[in-house]
C-alpha cells in the first residue's frame, strides 16, 4: 500500500479531520514496513520496540506513545549531523550521555561500537525506561552486563542538591523539566511559560566530580542535550577538559550560546567541525555542534 497516493487522493477537509489518526497509522505502518517489531515482555509488562542497525536488532522499552514515536523516528528527524557522528565514531570506548531522556543515543552507541555508556538524566520516568531497557538487554545478552552506568542527576557547574521542576505530567516521554538553579539559562521551548506541575529534589553533578570523586570511567566521547544548561555544565568540566581524555564532543546549543561554547572548547584544544541547526526559520533554534581534538 502506498500511503502517499492515498493521502493525495483524500479531500483536504477530510485529511484535516483525520490527521491525528492518519499520522499515528503512518507512524506504525512505516515502523513495521522497515522491519520493526513490537511485542510485550512478560517480565517487565512493558512493550519492547526493536529496530535493526548494523544488521542487528536493537531492542528498546517504550512505555508511552511519545517514547514509541521518538524511537520510530530515531535517526532521521532533524538530527542528521548528530546521528552521522554517532555512527562513524572511531575509538568510541566510553560515552557520557547528558540529557539522556529515554536513552536512545546511548543505547545506539553501545549497540554500534560496544561502548560503555554513562547515562545522566534527572527525570524519574525517563530513568525508569532506561533501567528497564538495560534489564531487558542484559536478559537477552548477558555480555551487556557492566556496559551501563545510570546517574539520576542534573549536570551543573557544582555538585549539590537542587529542585527539578516538572512543567507537565510526570509521564514517560515528557521532557518539559527545568532545574531550580539557573532557570534563566534554560531554552524557552515552552517550559518556562508553563506552571510547575510537580517538583522533585535531587542531586546535580559536575563533570569534574564524576571523573575525580565518583571515579566513573573517563569518557572518550561526550554527548550533551541539556536545553540551555551547556555553559553551566562546561564551567564544571575544567578538569575534564584539561585531562584531554575526550576525543570528541557533540553538544546541542540553545539560545545564542554557541559563541561561548565554541570559545570554551577552542581554548581547551578542540575545533568545531560540523553544525546542524534544527529549525533554520525559528529564532534561537537549537543547533548541534561537533567538536574534535585539534
Amino acid at each position: 500500500m502506498n500511503l502517499n497516493v492515498i493521502k493525495k487522493a483524500l479531500p483536504e477537509d477530510f485529511k484535516k479531520h483525520l490527521r491525528p489518526t492518519w499520522d499515528r497509522f503512518k507512524l506504525y505502518a512505516d515502523f513495521f514496513a522497515e522491519g520493526g517489531r513490537l511485542f510485550k515482555d512478560p517480565d517487565l509488562k512493558n512493550y519492547i520496540a526493536t529496530r535493526s542497525f548494523g544488521g542487528r536488532p536493537l531492542p528498546i522499552v517504550v512505555r508511552s506513545k511519545r517514547e514509541f514515536k521518538r524511537w520510530a523516528n530515531f535517526y532521521g528527524e532533524n538530527r542528521e549531523t548528530m546521528h552521522d557522528w554517532m555512527t562513524n565514531l572511531k575509538g568510541c570506548e566510553v560515552v557520557w550521555d547528558f540529557g539522556a531522556a529515554n536513552g536512545l543515543e546511548g543505547f545506539y552507541l553501545n549497540h554500534m561500537h560496544g561502548a560503555k555508556i554513562v547515562f545522566v538524566e534527572p527525570f524519574t520516568p525517563s530513568i525508569e525506561t532506561i533501567l528497564k531497557t538495560i534489564y531487558y538487554q542484559q536478559k537477552m545478552d548477558p555480555s551487556k552486563r557492566g556496559k551501563f552506568e545510570v546517574l539520576q542527576a542534573v549536570v551543573d557547574d557544582k555538585t549539590k542538591y537542587q529542585r527539578l521542576d516538572i512543567h507537565d505530567k510526570p509521564l514517560a516521554g515528557e521532557t518539559l523539566n527545568s532545574a531550580s538553579e539557573g532557570k534563566s539559562d534554560y531554552c524557552h521551548g515552552g517550559r518556562l511559560d508553563k506552571p510547575v506541575a510537580v517538583s522533585q529534589w535531587l542531586s546535580s553533578v559536575c563533570m569534574n566530580d564524576m571523573l575525580n570523586v565518583f571515579k566513573l570511567p573517563a569518557p572518550t566521547h561526550v554527548k550533551m542535550d541539556i536545553d540551555g544548561y551547556e555553559l553551566r555544565a562546561l564551567y564544571g568540566a575544567k578538569e575534564l577538559l584539561a585531562s584531554g581524555c575526550v576525543k570528541e564532543w557533540c553538544i546541542e546549543v540553545t539560545d545564542q550560546k554557541g559563541a561561548e561554547v565554541i570559545d570554551i572548547l577552542d581554548k581547551a584544544g578542540y575545533k568545531k567541525v560540523a553544525e546542524y541547526m534544527h529549525y533554520p526559520n525559528i529564532p534561537y533554534s537549537p543547533t548541534d555542534y561537533i567538536f574534535v581534538k585539534k
